[in-house]
């Protein structure tokens, strides 16, 4: 895994965005203060959660895309770098040596992680990360221990690979910045994601 530092990260494009994991995250990205945008072709099962998150999605997988979104940053005025772009994430599905926008990516040397690899960074960082895996139940057991969680007042933050109707989306996200206290939290790069528990469905 390249040695990434959310904490000096702003803008960020997902390639494949609209995947089940991938869009959750990118809501997630987003509450944590990140400029999200990506792309992605297909059915567009999640484009209603990013769309509501004020998300950018580009519907096809093109070169030209990475331009228009430099675009965006620019006017959001958050550049840290020549590339405008300060982490491309991919989900694994299109991890293909003839991408456009990998291949330019790869090109171009811009930071890069694949979606597990992003998704286990936030996680590593939490106070406290449960992953739910296995077979057969995987997306129901999170939602379930999520909302049990949220019900009893713990607040998690929680991604699962679907929506679920209570949440109106795919992930839980606790924005009670109140939760953050202790030294622990200081060290952490989760910004305003400040609670005490990650929940996943680990796949």
């Amino acid at each position: 895994m390249n040695n990434i530092n959310l904490g000096n990260i702003n803008n960020i494009y997902i390639i494949g965005i609209e995947g089940a994991g991938t869009s959750a995250l990118a809501c997630i990205l987003k509450t944590q203060g990140k400029n999200v945008i990506g792309s992605d072709e297909g059915d567009h099962f999640y484009y209603d959660v990013l769309k509501k998150a004020g998300i950018k999605v580009f519907h096809e997988f093109n070169k030209d895309n990475f331009k228009k979104a430099k675009i965006i940053f620019e006017k959001q005025g958050k550049v840290l770098n020549k590339n405008e772009i300060d982490l491309v994430i991919y989900s694994t599905s299109q991890n293909k040596k003839d991408h456009p926008e990998l291949t330019m990516v790869k090109k171009n040397k811009i930071p890069n992680l694949s979606y597990p690899e992003a998704l286990g960074m936030i996680f590593n960082q939490v106070e406290t990360g449960i992953a739910v895996c296995g077979t057969h139940g995987k997306t129901t057991t999170t939602a379930m221990l999520a909302t049990a969680m949220q019900k009893a007042g713990v607040n998690p933050t929680a991604l699962v690979g679907s929506k679920v109707l209570e949440w109106k989306g795919n992930a839980l996200i606790n924005k009670d910045s109140k939760s953050c206290k202790g030294p622990t939290f200081a060290k952490l790069q989760r910004l305003d994601l400040c609670n005490s528990y990650f929940i996943i469905e680990a796949d």
